[in-house]
């Protein structure tokens, strides 16, 4: 009886198939691996970018625009705001190329009617109405540079102090108007000290 086919050596390329099989794939769980260590290495200074520009939005919308308005009419604002002394001490606060003026009119006029030499329009960290560092765990802070691209005035009390209110036994005979408050088209852009990557750029709306 002649023979036709012969099967000698199937399971030796069978086992070869699978193993073939067996290293694409792990090369591809590799491939995938290595592919995702490197983008969370590279997405992290940017996490910290962005993180570090919320915490600067934060200081810049509780802490400094209610000081520049509780103070607005002293003539020593802004070096009080600027003297790297106090509760700002670690900020090393700065004011841009406009000046009081310009940060005055900003905050109290719409854009409008804002003076020409108060820039809307270049980037926060080539002419900043205000820049202030954030301490970082490490040795290098973060630079934070602000600035307002547009104002609503509204009818908000910008004094520091509210002066409505009666006591229980006590009614008003005052018609109070409905609140408008001051809104505020912030840019704010964060970047690590000495970096000139992982910049990260936002844009703030923000009700004063």
């Amino acid at each position: 009886m002649k023979v036709l086919c012969k099967e000698e050596g199937f399971a030796l390329v069978m086992s070869l198939m699978l193993t073939l099989i067996c290293l694409c794939i792990i090369m591809t769980l590799m491939y995938v691996v290595n592919n995702g260590v490197k983008s969370s290495g590279l997405n992290k200074p940017y996490r910290t970018s962005l993180d570090a520009s919320y915490g600067g939005t934060g200081v810049l919308a509780t802490d400094i625009i209610p000081f520049v308005f509780r103070n607005f009419s002293s003539p020593t604002l802004i070096s009080s705001l600027t003297s790297n002394t106090g509760i700002y001490q670690q900020l090393h606060i700065s004011v841009g190329p406009g000046g009081q003026a310009c940060l005055k009119a900003k905050l109290k006029s719409n854009t409008a009617d804002w003076p020409s030499t108060c820039d809307a329009v270049a980037l926060p960290s080539q002419n900043p109405d205000l820049a202030f560092n954030l301490p970082s765990t490490g040795d290098t802070p973060f630079n934070i540079y602000t600035k307002i691209v547009d104002t609503k005035v509204g009818n908000s009390d910008v004094g520091g102090l509210s002066l409505e209110g009666a006591s229980v036994t006590e009614s008003t005979p005052f018609i109070k108007p409905k609140q408008q408050p001051y809104m505020y088209t912030i840019e704010v852009q964060g970047r690590r000290q000495g970096s000139t990557g992982a910049t990260t750029n936002l844009e703030v709306i923000y009700a004063y």
